[in-house]
């Protein structure tokens, strides 16, 4: 999976061909393009600026995962009071760890956005190599742990049951398989769409998922996007992804403007949400405001994104470029190693007991080197993975593909006997 990250900027690394060689443009060719044929054609090059905007990304999740699960006062932080009154004294943690959330909240949005702004074509050996990664990392981590005394388990197989349901313990992977498994469906759907078309799907979407739903999720999970953590969710993402390649929404805004509409965005949500805590004392409230279908947070991931796409491109050649596309291919590592694993589990001890201390401020001055210190040896530890496991989980996921449909192609020709669709062929005459 992270071979095609490396080649191509996708949610957590998509599976569309990047290569496309130079004498194919329109203009080399000779061969005139309607605008939105001609768009999807250069998108196929390298575009260094969305392998930045993946990046960015992933940094933002980690920087949101460590505002609101490390820092606080005496234990209480932002994710310690999602379901229940704010203790006393809190107030103030609260309060900022919502401020820097309102500006890094977008990123799991940005991924599903650059998927479908590239489209995924599902392969199954991509999704095994995924899973395969998942289970590696979340396997070793929690050996790690248990070696170091950070975690036990009542008997082995409570630790055998823990390892066997890794990849449940990333929904965000879940979500990802998911698309990838549905993405044809989608990128067919939007290719058959008309301007018109994709402008009322749009809005109808925006109507149901993102503000009805929205609505709808703090009472009850009666829509399905969940707060925005359920495959529903990424699918409409996804879908608008596509939606900006194809027709080119928004490129004639310059990234100034998307700039300013991204601050604009993350500056109101971050006022109503300060306002709803500080008058209801509720952590819920704060937590729901933030969910990834609120409005406000999908308007500032677009805009987000959109300063990237319409910023003047960065050169593909040169040592700047090489190291942005490498972090940008470490990207799915690095959430899976920072997040739910216990790999890092004694870093994250250091923070907590920052945490428990009386030490706001040195946790707030200490998040930002927190964050690039762990995004720099998460990458190298992935780096090395890959390096070791790429050519032998790629081969057994070849021959687990290959026998995969090779039993497709064996139920159907059983399934034609059984009800006589199995025709053979008459020699012509």
């Amino acid at each position: 999976m992270e071979n095609d990250a490396d080649k191509i900027t996708a949610a957590a690394a998509t599976d569309a061909d990047p290569d496309v060689a130079a004498d194919t443009s329109p203009e080399s060719t000779g061969v005139r393009f309607a605008p939105s044929e001609e768009r999807l054609l250069k998108l196929r090059e390298r575009n260094v600026n969305l392998d930045l905007l993946k990046v960015f990304a992933v940094l933002f999740i980690v920087i949101h995962h460590l505002t609101i699960n490390n820092i606080g006062v005496d234990g209480v932080t932002f994710s310690f009071i999602a379901d229940g009154a704010i203790p006393g004294g809190a107030l103030t943690t609260v309060l900022v760890s919502e401020f820097i959330d309102a500006f890094v909240i977008i990123g799991v949005n940005i991924f599903f956005l650059i998927s479908g702004y590239f489209s995924i074509h599902f392969k199954l050996s991509k999704v095994f190599s995924l899973l395969v990664k998942v289970y590696v990392y979340f396997c070793v981590g929690e050996l790690i742990a248990y070696l170091a005394g950070l975690t036990s388990f009542d008997s082995p197989a409570d630790a055998v049951i823990e390892c066997l349901t890794a990849p449940a313990k990333y929904w965000f992977i879940l979500v990802y398989v998911a698309i990838s498994v549905f993405a044809p469906l989608f990128n067919k759907f939007v290719e058959s769409l008309s301007a018109k078309g994709a402008r009322y799907f749009t809005v109808v979407s925006l109507l149901l998922f993102c503000i009805v739903g929205f609505v709808a999720d703090f009472f009850g999970e009666f829509i399905g996007t969940k707060e925005g953590y359920a495959p529903l969710w990424g699918f409409v993402v996804y879908i608008y992804g596509r939606l900006i390649a194809r027709f080119g929404f928004g490129l004639k805004r310059k990234p100034s403007f998307w700039a300013v509409m991204y601050i604009v965005c993350a500056l109101l949500n971050y006022a109503v949400v300060a306002a709803v805590t500080a008058a209801a004392g509720d952590g819920k409230w704060a937590w729901h405001l933030y969910s990834y279908n609120n409005p406000l947070v999908l308007a500032a991931s677009v805009a987000f994104c959109m300063i990237f796409v319409t910023a003047k491109p960065l050169p593909a050649a040169g040592k700047a470029a090489k190291l942005i596309v490498t972090l940008a291919g470490r990207s799915l590592g690095v959430y899976l190693l920072h997040s739910n694993n216990p790999l890092i589990s004694p870093y994250r001890a250091f923070l907590v007991d920052l945490c428990a201390a009386d030490t706001l401020w040195l946790q707030y001055v200490l998040l930002l080197p927190d964050v690039l210190i762990l995004f720099v040896a998460l990458s190298a530890a992935d780096f090395l993975f890959d390096k070791i496991s790429t050519r032998p989980i790629a081969a057994f996921a070849g021959l687990l593909s290959r026998a995969i449909e090779r039993l497709y192609a064996f139920i159907l020709k059983i399934a034609g006997r059984l009800f006589g669709t199995d025709k053979e062929e008459t020699p012509t005459p």
